[in-house]
């Protein structure tokens, strides 16, 4: 009978336990925080736990202990965004951003996932990625002034955690995207100036080991309204504006933590003249680039009132952009025929005469010698159309009559009739590119290029 009275006693007591642990329990979740009161408003849902379904209790209730741990890890205060609540085979995940930072646009929004009853984010990137930027933009305003740029920054990858970063020695394991629009106040591309300050800043974030790719756009003056949305769209729109004079880029490639290995990829575009770069070597070295002892090899976009002896040979020819030392020829044919009147009155001065008598060839005379172009009608089915026969071009060198093909560096691009409507039926426009090899190997003479000031000479090559 005790036995009995004492087990009726202990289940008594069990019971009390158990309903004041669940009154507590209760009283815990019904008492919502400013916070969730807040986010429930913002949805048009009851503030009082009590009306809200089991699914919504649950949720936000979840919603404040994420946050709340979130807060715990790294000491400030971090707002609601969007939750999604656990599915089968997939945990929780919470969407938010620190107060300190804001939303920055969608760019500082943090993403926390609850897997097995353990929490991790993505919060340690931004944090890194502020801590470099406060430490970009501090250069940049000692570099070309703080009210003479726009920055913006894309965060590519982040391997490095903050506790991590010793000295600001990111150790090249943050990746960043990073445009850097600067204003110069004068009205033509100052190289000398520019490529001072990207290697004196290219040699900043190598220090700091900072893996970006860097653009500079080169402004006189300006947009008066800093993008609001970095996109395409705004990239295009102030890329066409007159106040663009050009850009100068640069990539850092590391291999690993250290600064041993590091190369850089450089280019440079301006408006005014020059096309390109061209660098003796794809990749520089880090030291190759920074110190200045490469340079690179700025290519006009074309040679203007090119001279043999004082007399004009060619008004322009245009300079490839890859090679940097072939030249576009361009002519129109109608009806098959060519005469490249730039070509001849070059070759004129060195008393070579235009010369042809048949259709799709021509040819310049000197001395009873002669040198031409045969132009080729190659037949093939088009693939998508198969029942259309239709043709390709070629382009065929003769030295006195001898096929001369792999004698010509350069070589002919034909843009056909059907994609120019100005062409009558039979005609086709050819770009011929030859090199300065080419104009010696058929003329026998030498075009001495002078890129810096966008002009050249022809001398004879003997």
């Amino acid at each position: 009978m005790k036995s009995c009275i004492l087990l009726a006693a202990l289940c008594l007591l069990l019971t009390a336990c158990a309903n004041l642990s669940s009154a507590e329990s209760s009283r815990s979740t019904e008492n919502l925080t400013p916070r969730q009161m807040e986010i429930l408003a913002a949805q048009d849902l009851p503030e009082d736990y009590a009306q809200l379904t089991p699914k919504q209790q649950n949720t936000i209730t979840r919603i404040e202990a994420l946050l709340t741990e979130l807060e715990d890890k790294y000491g400030e205060e971090f707002v609601y965004v969007k939750y999604v609540p656990a599915e089968l085979m997939q945990g929780e995940e919470l969407i938010c951003y620190a107060k300190s930072t804001g939303r920055g646009g969608g760019k500082y929004l943090v993403t926390a996932k609850m897997r097995d009853g353990k929490l991790s984010d993505n919060y340690a990137d931004f944090s890194v990625v502020d801590m470099a930027e406060d430490m970009i933009r501090e250069k940049l305003d000692k570099l070309i002034g703080a009210e003479n740029y726009y920055l913006h920054i894309s965060p590519i990858y982040c391997g490095i955690e903050r506790a991590e970063v010793t000295e600001g020695d990111f150790q090249f394991q943050l990746g960043l995207e990073n445009m850097i629009w600067m204003q110069t106040g004068e009205e033509h591309y100052n190289y000398k100036r520019i490529d001072k300050i990207v290697r004196e800043y290219a040699r900043f974030t190598f220090d700091h080991g900072i893996t970006a790719m860097q653009r500079f756009e080169v402004f006189s003056a300006l947009p008066e309204d800093e993008p609001a949305v970095w996109n395409h769209d705004a990239y295009e729109r102030f890329y066409d504006a007159p106040e663009d004079l050009g850009y100068y880029t640069f990539n850092w490639l590391a291999h690993g933590r250290t600064k041993d290995n590091v190369t850089v990829a450089p280019d440079i575009y301006i408006k005014e003249g020059v096309r390109r770069s061209i660098w003796e070597k794809e990749y520089l070295t880090a030291e190759e680039f920074m110190s200045g002892e490469a340079q690179p090899r700025l290519v006009p976009f074309a040679l203007e009132n090119v001279t043999y002896h004082g007399e004009t040979a060619f008004d322009r020819v245009f300079v490839d952009r890859t090679t940097g030392d072939s030249y576009t020829f361009q002519e129109t044919a109608h009806k098959g025929y060519l005469r490249f009147p730039a070509i001849s009155r070059m070759a004129a001065l060195a008393g070579w005469k235009f010369y042809t008598n048949r259709k799709d060839s021509f040819s310049w005379r000197k001395d009873g010698r002669r040198i031409g172009f045969r132009v080729e009608q190659v037949p093939f089915t088009d693939s998508f159309n198969p029942h259309d026969l239709v043709y390709a071009y070629k382009l065929h060198l003769e030295i006195d009559g001898e096929p001369a093909d792999d004698r010509l560096d350069g070589f002919g691009e034909f843009i056909l009739a059907d994609r120019k409507p100005q062409l009558d039926r039979d005609g086709y426009e050819l770009q011929l590119n030859l090199t300065e090899k080419d104009v010696e190997t058929l003329f026998g003479l030498r075009l001495i290029p002078d890129q810096e000031h966008w002009t050249g000479e022809l001398t004879d090559a003997g």
